[in-house]
């Protein structure tokens, strides 16, 4: 049996999102990278953790990262292009008025043709992922190796990280820059004495569903009323300069890669790391807008079914499809959701709950560390003035972020747009997970949050109300007292 080393953990997960991540990996990457990838994913009451075979994922990143540069153009055409046609889906979805008209046929051909497109998706977005996933940074070492060694030829008593940094934050705006740019233009508005109730109104239809994780709920009104009237409180200069944040962001940019005299190579790399970071970023934001558009198409399939949304949420569309015609029970939701494995081995696909699921459960490789380390050394995701000083509040999913306060250090495996409220309040961030390119690095580089990535073991090492001190310039995370 192979070792099976949790990759990501997540709270109110049920098992619908994770088909999206299986098959891809299980069944469509072996024309592209010459083997298919294994992976298992384990719910119980909830809480999700998703497994790989470390060796196997280090394997497949590195062929991807020995492919470039050569392949990255045809690699981010083909997610271009199906990043536009899960846009058109998701504004086709949203028109729909109601689904209660349709046939049981109607229903499954589009439940089938959504998850269809939203496979093609990830395998494509997902190819670069590979190079910064299951513990390999490999595009992160690249960029140090090459600007450090630069630097120090140049006699530059520039920090490496703090120069990646810099470079590589994207100048094209994600689904949350916009939101923000939005929800600022409104608090401008606001302070010069114009009504903004219907741009919040705006704004909540729009962006209703950017922390909506695997399984919602979608954003209410007052997060983004409370947004704006936070927002006021700034200066006007402040609030206009939302407006021109990617200009200035290009312009840091030119101006230091002019200084520092890069290398063709070294520029080749930031630009690729820069397409592949925002992509990357894009590509989940954007998922998360899928998974809550399809959610009156499956609450109609699941009130025809005579199932609930949650219940009808753990099973594959193959079984949703058998649902429909009436030839499969759907009371083993009830089982299944107390525990469900879901594994791709070899190509082949399998669900099981009960001592099955177990037994499937039972052979995960816990997570070690050395708990008498006072230090942990990361990568510089999103460098500090100086160190941070806080709380330690340990957040593995988004059901935790709750007790995350203002100027609190969040430490997670690996952060998701379904946090993003606790990342806001945030001192610092950390993560055992990830690189330069990872969600928390480019998240903190959107809300100027010190960030440390790729520790490791600091879930582990470090518990709720610890006092922890983040350099993130230097990738150092000390505690402080216990």
């Amino acid at each position: 049996m192979p070792e099976w080393i949790v990759m990501h953990e997540e709270g109110n997960c049920d098992l619908f999102p994770f088909y999206f991540f299986v098959e891809p990996w299980g069944k469509r990457l072996k024309p592209i990278l010459g083997e298919n990838l294994d992976m298992l994913v384990v719910i119980r009451e909830g809480k999700m953790r998703e497994c790989v075979v470390q060796e196997q994922y280090e394997r497949a990143g590195r062929k991807v990262f020995e492919s470039l540069p050569s392949a990255f153009p045809h690699y981010m055409e083909r997610t271009d292009s199906w990043l536009g046609r899960v846009e058109e889906l998701c504004g086709k979805l949203e028109a729909r008025k109601g689904w209660n008209e349709a046939s049981n046929a109607e229903l499954n051909a589009e439940f089938a043709a959504y998850c269809e497109t939203i496979q093609n998706l990830n395998t494509w977005g997902m190819m670069v992922t590979l190079m910064e996933y299951a513990k390999s940074s490999f595009v992160s070492d690249k960029l140090y190796s090459l600007v450090s060694k630069h630097l120090s030829s140049a006699g530059s008593k520039a920090l490496p990280t703090q120069v990646i940094s810099t470079l590589t934050t994207p100048f094209e705006p994600t689904f949350l820059r916009l939101e923000r740019k939005q929800a600022a233009l409104l608090a401008l508005e606001k302070k010069r004495g114009k009504g903004v109730s219907a741009g919040i109104d705006a704004l909540w239809k729009n962006y209703s569903w950017l922390s909506y994780g695997y399984a919602g709920p979608i954003l209410p009104r007052e997060h983004f009323e409370l947004e704006v009237n936070s927002f006021s409180s700034l200066s006007e200069q402040a609030l206009e300069e939302f407006e021109s944040e990617e200009s200035r962001i290009a312009g840091e940019q030119e101006r230091l890669a002019g200084e520092l005299k890069l290398t063709q190579e070294i520029t080749s790399w930031i630009s690729m790391a820069r397409e592949f970071m925002f992509k990357k970023e894009f590509r989940k934001q954007l998922l998360y807008r899928a998974f809550a558009v399809v959610e009156p198409l499956q609450t109609e399939i699941a009130s025809r079914c005579g199932l609930s949304l949650k219940q009808v949420r753990y099973f594959t569309p193959g079984e949703v499809s058998l649902l429909l015609q009436g030839s499969l029970d759907g009371s083993i939701a009830v089982e299944r959701m107390k525990l469900v494995a879901y594994l791709i081995e070899g190509e082949q696909v399998k669900v099981f709950s009960g001592k099955d699921a177990e037994l499937l459960e039972s052979v995960i490789v816990p997570d070690k560390a050395d708990l008498t380390a006072k230090e942990l050394q990361g990568q510089c995701a999103f460098p500090s003035a100086k160190p941070v000083v806080g709380k330690a509040k340990i957040v593995m999913n988004a059901e935790e972020q709750g007790k995350v306060g203002v100027g609190d250090i969040l430490i997670s495996h690996s952060t998701n747009p379904g946090m993003i409220m606790a990342m806001k309040r945030a001192g610092a961030i950390v993560t055992d997970q990830g690189g330069i390119t990872c969600h928390a690095a480019i998240v903190s580089r959107e809300l100027k949050i010190p960030c440390v990535t790729g520790v490791k073991t600091a879930t582990l090492l470090f518990k709720d109300g610890d006092l922890v001190e983040v350099d993130a310039t230097r990738g150092i995370v000390r505690k402080l007292s216990s």
